[in-house]
């Protein structure tokens, strides 16, 4: 019989059942934004995105329009 793993909330909790290394190796294929979103989940998840940051996908800008000098 498989057991599901939840979090509190009864959402599966990745956090708890992912080890750091997995976690940061998925992190590193996000961008800024999605760091950004994860961060708010929990104080260990601020800590890896933090962490993912420096490797994270490099988004190029588009363009760029001045509006007001």
């Amino acid at each position: 019989m498989q057991q599901r793993l939840k979090g509190t909330d009864n959402r599966v909790c990745i956090e708890e059942h992912l080890a750091e290394d997995c976690l940061l190796d998925i992190f590193s294929r996000l961008d800024h934004d999605d760091l950004d979103e994860l961060s708010t989940i929990s104080t260990k998840m601020l800590q890896l995105a933090n962490i993912s940051r420096s490797s994270v996908i490099k988004l190029n800008a588009s363009t760029c329009f001045v509006l007001q000098v």
